[in-house]
């Protein structure tokens, strides 16, 4: 069984005391006896571990239900724009220059 954490925790066996630690964030190969943990049971009740199976096959179970076809996107053409005449700006200097010609 995988297990996906969100939390470090550590499962106990009840027969032997031996403990499967599994990091957060970590995707994890457990023994089936983890699932008769009470940690463990506790863990997914809260939300903090899921068993990666589980959500495979849900996934599975929508896309077989439900085919979506993607949206066919037709090219967009941008709009081209012209470019606009520059102004040329006169100040007192230019001013004086072209009344002297």
């Amino acid at each position: 069984m995988f297990l996906f954490s969100k939390k470090a925790l550590g499962f106990r066996n009840p027969n032997t005391n031996e403990i499967i630690y599994v990091r957060k964030g970590d995707v994890t190969e457990v023994p089936d006896w983890v699932a008769h943990d009470p940690l463990f049971k506790w863990a997914v009740a809260e939300g903090s571990v899921s068993t990666v199976e589980q959500k495979a096959q849900v996934a599975v179970e929508k896309k077989t239900e439900e085919p979506v076809e993607a949206p066919v996107e037709e090219p967009v053409e941008a709009p081209v724009e012209e470019p606009e005449p520059v102004v040329k700006k006169t100040t007192s200097r230019t001013r004086k220059a072209t009344v002297k010609e």
